[in-house]
């Protein structure tokens, strides 16, 4: 009489199906789980920008004064003389207070300032009493490996993510001007 006690396992050629397939489900997802997380770091960086820009622009309207979002030097304790906010981004009262201050991008990427047309890059936004910014700003986020992103202060004080608005097909995110974004 035959007798399935002794088979109690896997055999060695199920085993070994098994770790083929894991193999080649690994080698198609390990590389993208790389891009996927890069991806996220840039969305979630791009998002903490804007929500830098509405809390100043919040806080302006609520206070009725000018309220200031600059980059930030390296230990976010003053404004820098710079056009990088890479470092991070301060919120500052017109009194110079410090309302918020944010840490930077990840060492890997960079957070530059184009300037609006006709204005010199700055390094701050500063918002009135009714919420509208001086001046227009596009804040470019470069990764290592994906496309640009970007953040868009318009004149009426609206803050955005930049997005690809041309209807042209290339899935490249635009300034304020409508100008390709690009990274260096």
């Amino acid at each position: 009489m035959y007798s399935c006690r002794g088979r109690d396992g896997f055999s060695m050629v199920e085993l070994m199906a098994v770790l083929v397939v894991t193999s080649v489900l690994f080698i198609f997802a390990v590389p993208n789980y790389g891009v996927l997380v890069e991806r996220s770091r840039l969305s979630n960086s791009v998002n903490d920008y804007v929500a830098g820009f509405h809390l100043a622009r919040a806080e302006a309207v609520a206070r009725k004064v000018p309220i200031h979002i600059c980059a930030a030097n390296n230990d976010l304790t003053d404004c820098a003389a710079s056009t990088s906010w890479s470092n991070g981004w301060l919120v500052r009262a017109a009194d110079g207070s410090i309302l918020r201050a944010h840490e930077g991008v990840h060492d890997a990427d960079t957070m530059t300032e184009i300037a609006a047309t006709g204005a010199l890059p700055t390094g701050r936004v500063t918002f009135d009493s009714n919420g509208f910014a001086n001046p227009t700003q596009t804040l470019r986020l470069c990764g290592p490996r994906q496309p640009v992103r970007g953040v868009v202060v318009n004149p009426v004080g609206f803050v955005y993510a930049a997005a690809d608005s041309d209807d042209d097909a290339d899935e490249i995110v635009e300034d304020h001007t409508g100008t390709n974004l690009v990274c260096p």
